[in-house]
This record gives C-alpha cells, structure tokens and sequence, in this order.
C-alpha cells in the first residue's frame, strides 16, 4: 500500500499542469540560435533557385518565430 501511495504522488508531481504551463511559458521566452535550421533554410532555398520554374505561392510551416518572409 505504501508503494501505491508514493506513485500517485509521482503521478500528480509528474503531470503538474501549473508546473507544465509554467515550464511551457518559459521555453516560449528562449531565442536560441537555431543553426541546423539556419543552414537547411539556406540549403533549400539555393535548390530552389536552381529550379527553373515560377512558383506562384510557398507555404512555410514552422514555429519559428524569427522566420523572415
């Protein structure tokens, strides 16, 4: 019975919504810089380029607030 008692705890601490919300709140506030993504984009966007073909519309899908249309 002990056992249970300590795992519900767990269970309660571990999907603390107010914890949760609060953590997600923070992250949101992070501008790290995203190299891996800087370096794709521009890696895309040259292969692109190469293309011979106008493209009448793009759609970008990111959560990348820094994104510069």
């Amino acid at each position: 019975m002990e056992i249970s008692r300590i795992q519900e705890k767990q269970k309660k601490l571990l999907f603390d919504r107010k914890k949760l919300l609060h953590s997600r709140n923070r992250s949101k506030s992070f501008t790290v810089k995203n190299e891996i993504y800087d370096h794709t984009s521009v890696n895309i966007c040259e292969r692109i380029d190469e293309i011979n073909r106008v493209f009448q519309s793009t759609l970008v899908l990111t959560k990348n607030k820094t994104l510069k249309e």
